[in-house]
């Protein structure tokens, strides 16, 4: 691997591709701090909570996280058919080997 590049990356795929891959990892290491405090806040309430109050408190909490699970999964989903599209129109950009006698 070369440095600078993610585990699982190929060589030359940081390329031109560099701005926009630095850019969606800020933005996605800003979603998650946002997430981190809503979840925070949604257990100071929970453990604040006392009877039904905790329960539903509770259920909040499942409701984020599952509802971040499903938003994470459709992300890295869409992030993963970018990639791969932009691997396959990379490779049609490259000239086919011609075959030797």
């Amino acid at each position: 691997m070369m440095p600078g590049m993610m585990p699982g990356m190929m060589p030359g795929m940081m390329g031109a591709h560099k701005g926009e891959m630095m850019k969606w990892h800020q933005e996605m290491m800003e979603r998650i701090k946002a997430q981190d405090a809503e979840l925070d806040k949604l257990v100071s309430e929970m453990n604040a909570a006392t009877g039904d109050k905790k329960v539903d408190a509770l259920a909040a909490i499942i409701n984020k996280m599952i509802e971040e699970r499903k938003m994470w999964h459709a992300q890295m989903e869409a992030r993963h058919k970018k990639m791969m599209d932009w691997m396959k129109n990379k490779g049609s950009e490259t000239p086919a080997p011609t075959a030797t006698p």
